[in-house]
């Protein structure tokens, strides 16, 4: 089964056009939270989710790995990139872009945050993730 999805299904951004909130649906039996929310059912428990309303979730995320990716895998995604696995919500991993200059601004268990990056002509728009504090970014 093929499920479409667009970024618009996933996040909106927030009143100030630059941070990311991310949609989920909650299921109402194990309240495990299914991302993206066009899922037809939960991923825990198989529960049908069609009727469950779409919630969005804001920052802090988690990040739990990171690397800096230097060949070119995914088509628009400039190289060197540090990419990571983030925790967008309890129990919601997902790989995401870093907007760091290097892998010496991450830790592992920091907090970070997802921003909308309107693309430069070479990347696309998306939602790119920066450290809550203290960072130097390229996005």
């Amino acid at each position: 089964m093929k499920i479409d999805v667009s970024p618009s299904d996933m996040y909106s951004l927030l009143s100030d056009s630059h941070r990311v909130a991310f949609w989920f649906k909650r299921c109402p039996e194990c309240s495990a939270l299914s991302f993206p929310p066009g899922l037809p059912s939960c991923a825990a428990c198989g529960l049908s989710l069609d009727a469950v309303p779409n919630q969005a979730h804001e920052a802090p995320c988690i990040l739990r790995e990171f690397v800096t990716l230097h060949v070119p895998l995914v088509p628009g995604i400039a190289t060197p990139v540090v990419l990571g696995d983030i925790e967008i919500a309890p129990g919601v991993v997902r790989q995401g872009v870093l907007a760091v200059d290097s892998e010496a601004q991450l830790t592992l268990g920091q907090q970070v945050e997802p921003v909308f990056s309107p693309g430069d002509g070479v990347t696309s728009a998306r939602c790119v993730f920066r450290p809550m504090q203290g960072y130097s970014t390229n996005a």
